[in-house]
Order: C-alpha cells, then structure tokens, then sequence
C-alpha cells in the first residue's frame, strides 16, 4: 500500500520517481543509483535503527541526499537532536492523535548531521 500511495502522490505532483519496496539496506553499491534516499516510518524497533543507520550514514558519505520522514524517539535516540536538520513540522488531522496517539509529525534532513560533525 505504501508503494501505492507514493506513486498516486508522485502523479499528482507530475514526478518521475523510482519506487523500490525491496530491501536496499545490504546492497551497498545501491546508493550509486539515486542522489536522493526517502525514507518513512522505518524505526519502530532499536534493531530497525541499528541496521538501516549505518547504510544512511554510508549514503551521506556518498553524497546521497537522506530525507528522512517520522523518525520518532528511536531513531532520535541514536544520534544527537543538534545533527538533525528538520526541514518541515507538520500537524496531523485530529484522527491521527486518536488512532496513532500523535498529532505531529517531522521531516529531517539526515545528511545534516555528517555535515556538521565532520
């Protein structure tokens, strides 16, 4: 379903994107392919974090853009607030506090956080 909402969203912002639902994060060479990683609600347990951090930070290093959407506390848990650039702060529909139990959410630049602590 995901794969699905960003190609209607991508359609109706008449935007050519490559939509991958596989697992990327063991294919080191993959970052060769794009100049720009987004990735969403990825970190609901510390293993996720633990796994896809080190390829993020691997793309950074390659010049690969990482636009990151929703990360919550486990994902912020792992690396300091100040290396975060946050690009947009958006408040939910109220039916998202009822069902989801937050009204925010947060899109992040994560290549920030390698530029400023090199």
């Amino acid at each position: 379903m995901t794969c699905y909402g960003i190609a209607m969203n991508a359609k109706l912002n008449d935007v050519n994107i490559n939509i991958r639902s596989d697992n990327l994060v063991h294919q080191n060479s993959s970052h060769k392919q794009w100049d720009t990683i987004l990735l969403a609600d990825m970190f609901y347990h510390p293993d996720d974090a633990n796994e896809y951090l080190p390829w993020l930070k691997l793309g950074c290093r390659l010049g690969v853009n990482v636009i990151i959407g929703d990360p919550g506390e486990i994902f912020r848990s792992r690396i300091k607030p100040k290396e975060l650039k946050q690009l947009k702060h958006y408040f939910m529909p109220d039916v998202m506090a009822e069902k989801q139990g937050h009204i925010t959410t947060e899109i992040w630049d994560f290549c920030h956080c390698l530029k400023t602590s090199q």
